[in-house]
């Protein structure tokens, strides 16, 4: 999930191709993985605007949400900390 959020926040969105490059796991293994992810709502997968044969991979905005919370708690957390 990190790979896919990292590369659409830098404005290239990271497709199932090079995904499966990363090496992170075999393909059936990442497949499987995915569908669980889009299953719970937490990944998007599309069809890439420039080149109609590759899939993009994107964040949900549910996941978005969560990231951005749990991201605030971690600030006050840190805020809390300073002497």
């Amino acid at each position: 999930m990190h790979e896919i959020g990292y590369y659409e926040d830098t404005g290239v969105p990271l497709s199932l191709k090079r995904l499966f490059q990363h090496g992170i796991g075999s393909v059936a293994t990442v497949q499987r993985r995915l569908k669980r992810l889009k299953d719970l709502g937490l990944i998007r997968n599309q069809r890439s605007r420039t080149d109609r044969r590759s899939i993009e991979l994107s964040v949900s905005p549910k996941l978005r949400r969560i990231y951005e919370q749990y991201a605030a708690l971690l600030a006050r957390g840190a805020n809390n900390r300073q002497p």
